[in-house]
């Protein structure tokens, strides 16, 4: 796509999205995301971006734009996100969003994040739970190790360690059936 014609719908959306920010109808918010959903290309990119770290939306309103960015862009929406996670200016609820998305990926790189921000005792509670789900899809001892740890720790937090201590049944399930298979 030409930059000229890319700038130009970048523009318009941006237009739009000011429009309907003024605006605060609920409809027209969703009939803007549902807008996003149908368009491909880098200017739609970009402005999801932006819609994250705007922190003048609303943290349903960003937490579309998790979506939406990872359902339409799902190879550049995991980097966007290993990098946006660790900003402590987005709600955590979004980051939580984030990490479930995450969750789905497939390589080590999201394994290693997931484990050091689960292990961080400073990081949101919304944030760690939600990394004690997504570490179910790592069945590694390293993601094992950590969950077991938090799960006995007395001085956790108890939805946490409740968190940590489902994973690990999930993970024991899910390593149970993948010896039945062999």
């Amino acid at each position: 796509m030409p930059h000229a014609k890319r700038r130009r719908i970048a523009e318009s959306l941006e237009y739009l999205d000011k429009r309907t920010r003024l605006l605060r109808d609920p409809r027209a918010r969703e009939t803007f995301f549902r807008l996003l959903m149908t368009m491909h290309s880098k200017a739609v990119l970009d402005v999801l971006v932006r819609l994250l770290r705007d922190a003048r939306l609303t943290t349903a309103d960003r937490i579309k734009a998790v979506s939406v960015l990872a359902l339409r862009y799902p190879g550049k929406a995991y980097g966007l996100f290993r990098n946006l996670i660790l900003v402590k200016d987005i709600p955590a609820t979004v980051r939580a969003q984030m990490v479930r998305e995450l969750g789905k990926g497939s390589t080590r790189n999201e394994g290693s994040l997931l484990r050091k921000l689960l292990a961080d005792t400073k990081e949101s509670l919304t944030v760690r739970i939600a990394c004690a789900e997504a570490l179910i899809n790592w069945p590694s001892l390293r993601s094992r190790k950590l969950l077991r740890m938090i799960a006995e720790n007395p001085r956790e937090n108890p939805m946490l360690r409740k968190a940590a201590r489902e994973a690990l049944a999930k993970l024991e399930r899910k390593s149970k059936s993948m010896l039945r298979r062999q």
